[in-house]
């Protein structure tokens, strides 16, 4: 958490609509294949978001798995601007 950049972009892959959840991260190419699907199911609408926040607003971070986890609440700032990319 130390060596993360004061301001991050983190990005969350997943199906259209579904943004407000914890957990993002900070590699698009890992937002991208959480956007096509996983676990075996594919989402109908593959999504990925994206978001600049200020790292003392995530409540922890990790690399579980390399994929550079950013748990945060998209919901509680209403300042951020999420852009919405289609993949």
């Amino acid at each position: 958490f130390n060596s993360l950049p004061e301001k991050l972009t983190i990005y969350r892959g997943c199906t259209k609509g579904r943004q407000d959840g914890i957990c993002w991260t900070a590699d698009r190419s890992v937002a991208e294949g959480f956007a096509e699907g996983h676990r075996g199911i594919k989402n109908a609408k593959p999504m990925v978001y994206e978001e600049t926040i200020n790292k003392f607003d995530a409540f922890f971070a990790f690399n579980d798995r390399r994929e550079q986890e950013i748990v945060w609440r998209a919901d509680i700032d209403p300042k951020t601007k999420q852009s919405e990319m289609d993949i």
